[in-house]
């Protein structure tokens, strides 16, 4: 009967202690607060962190002007109960913080930013950082030293290197230059883990880099046993690596910030009913959270250059690929639109293709080649096709013949070049109609309309004067004989001079840079008006790598920002525009791989950039 009552009784103050919760939970006031140093030193980093007393969304940070931006936000989340004097209250808490970089001194002004709680929007205060020359004031880390002695003196937890870790692995280690890599980290843990969030992103110095990220898909988590622990592991990154250089090439490590809770420590050995009751894990009693940054192991590539025997027709495919070439018609009036198709599918370094231009007859009005690509990223690497597509317009009747060449690429699992022959196209080009360009089967924004440009043949034989001179013997009687000659030794100047053209495969590429770049650019562009970031940051890296490396004759093993920045240094280029290129393309290579913010006026910033450093390496290297 006794056991009975103080049954309904436990119930009874657990009922009252959880309706008292949920009222207090509710009654608390929203607060949004941003923190961060008054004061800080010319280079140094710090963060920036936001704190809100509640479970928000849509987190719009302010523009970080005149900062560099690092990272950010990494995420962290506390929960506490308290029973004091017969009432519980309940208070949770989340951060956001940001890393930023100090650039020149002076006093700067951050805005306010938002966050949307239960459908309403929040604004944080302003923060105000004076930049000072020199080391960081002495009163900042006087004001530092109490907070750190004083969680020195409460002996919080820690999370040990066996409790949370994370390893670093490649499916392989010895590759060729442009050999797809796939990199894996995953995290083992042994306690529970509330929040987890990658801080610091590895170097790719001499690699390409494609992300594999599939937000619709949950991390799986699996459990291992390893030295006679149990953890539960799940894997935080996925990537794709292609090696741009041959040598040892090291991927530094990957840190991740992880929130795992840890048990208290007990300090008093006399305990009350409460102080047990309350300690259960139901009302987060017992636990504390703590945050620890942790990093993996590095990983050492080991990169083999390129066997020396590669064919004039390589331009830097590496994988096994399969390539067809394909046309509309092969029967057309002329100043009608004709279109050529080549379609490289298959796996390897698909996304940096590129492939000789299609050689078209003399009275063919070409465009520039549009790129379509059709790869997917999954969890196995980069697959899919790309397409080359080739616009010309035929000015007069005839047969005439298209050549398409060759596609040669290295395949890694042979470790040869393959060439594949693609099949030359017989054309019949019939009369025009009015001597009108009409465009058929593409795009009519991609052409120009061209009026007529050929005046007709006048048949009307009024007005002619009989030449009663005789032809033989005369001027032009000779002229026609001495013609043949004249035009046979032009033609072996002129076919000469084209063989050392030909030959000179740095002045080809020379040529080609310009045209390569504002068809990149071109792409870009398109892509930032759809709003599509990581493709666009990835077209424009593609524009400044490709252009730098096709202008200074740099070959795509040798490519890095390094040797860029050597090449210009010795071509005596401006300081400001290497600054100017090395700092778009690191912003590029970050924003890549940077969280989800708002990143349209960064696409808008970097697009001009780029285009302004193109432009400027042109003008300075055609003077």
């Amino acid at each position: 009967m006794v056991k009975n009552l103080y049954k309904k009784l436990y119930f009874s103050i657990f009922a009252i202690a959880l309706i008292l919760a949920q009222q207090t939970a509710v009654a608390q006031d929203i607060s949004f607060i941003a923190s961060g140093p008054g004061r800080v030193a010319q280079g140094s980093q710090f963060r920036i962190s936001y704190t809100i007393n509640a479970q928000g969304s849509s987190l719009r940070a302010p523009n970080f002007r005149g900062f560099n931006f690092l990272g950010g936000p990494s995420q962290s989340s506390s929960s506490s109960t308290q029973f004091i004097n017969g009432q519980i209250s309940q208070s949770v808490q989340y951060t956001y913080t940001y890393t930023l970089q100090a650039v020149n001194t002076g006093r700067y002004e951050i805005d306010e930013a938002t966050i949307i709680v239960d459908g309403n929007t929040y604004k944080s205060n302003k923060l105000v950082i004076e930049v000072v020359a020199g080391n960081a004031p002495a009163q900042n880390r006087q004001q530092q030293q109490p907070q750190r002695q004083q969680q020195q003196t409460q002996a919080e937890p820690e999370i040990s290197s066996k409790d949370v870790f994370v390893r670093a692995s490649a499916n392989k280690s010895t590759i060729y230059e442009g050999e797809e890599v796939i990199l894996t980290y995953k995290l083992f843990t042994a306690i529970p883990i509330v929040q987890y969030g990658i801080s610091k992103i590895p170097s790719s110095r001499g690699l390409w880099t494609t992300e594999y990220n599939n937000r619709n898909k949950q991390p799986q988590q699996r459990q291992e046993f390893i030295d006679g622990r149990n953890y539960t592991t799940v894997e935080v990154r996925r990537a794709f690596v292609y090696p741009q250089q041959s040598g040892n090439i090291r991927v530094e490590p990957l840190s991740i910030d992880v929130v795992g809770q840890i048990r208290r420590q007990q300090q008093q050995q006399r305990r009350g009913f409460w102080d047990s009751f309350f300690d259960d894990s139901f009302f987060g009693g017992g636990v504390q959270n703590v945050k620890k940054t942790i990093q993996s192991n590095a990983i050492n590539l080991n990169v083999k250059k390129l066997p020396d025997n590669a064919p004039a027709e390589f331009m830097g495919a590496v994988g096994n690929y399969k390539v067809e070439a394909k046309i509309d018609r092969d029967n057309l009036p002329a100043n009608e639109a004709l279109k050529v198709e080549i379609i490289v599918s298959g796996k390897g370094n698909l996304k940096l293709l590129d492939i000789q231009d299609i050689k078209f007859p003399s009275n063919f009005e070409t465009y520039d080649v549009k790129i379509i690509d059709n790869t997917k990223i999954s969890e196995s690497g980069v697959a899919g096709s790309i397409t080359f597509e080739y616009i010309a317009i035929p000015r007069s009747e005839g047969r005439y013949k298209i050549e398409t060449g060759n596609f040669v690429f290295f395949n890694p699992q042979s470790g040869k070049y393959e060439s594949v022959k693609l099949p030359d196209f017989a054309v019949h080009v019939s009369k025009g109609v009015g001597g009108e360009s009409v465009a058929t089967n593409i795009n009519q924004k991609e052409l120009q309309y061209i009026g007529s440009d050929v005046r007709y043949i006048k048949i009307d034989s009024s007005g002619l004067i009989k030449n009663r001179k005789a032809f033989w013997g005369s001027t032009i009687f000779f002229s026609f004989l001495l013609a043949p000659l004249l035009l046979l030794i032009l033609f072996i100047f002129i076919y000469k001079k084209r063989i050392k053209q030909l030959a000179d495969v740095s002045n080809i590429r020379h040529r080609k840079a310009g045209k390569v770049a504002r068809k990149r650019l071109r792409t870009a562009k398109k892509l930032m008006e759809e709003q599509n970031d990581e493709q666009f940051f990835e077209e424009l890296s593609k524009a400044l790598w490709n252009f730098a490396a096709h202008k200074f004759n740099i070959s795509t093993s040798d490519l890095s920002t390094e040797k860029i920045i050597e090449t210009m240094q010795e071509k005596e280029f401006k300081t400001e525009l290497i600054d100017q290129l090395k700092e778009v393309l690191e912003s590029c290579e970050f924003a890549r791989f940077a969280p989800k913010v708002d990143k349209n006026a960064l696409m808008k910033t970097n697009f001009d950039k780029a285009f302004d450093i193109i432009v400027k390496i042109d003008n300075e290297i055609n003077i």
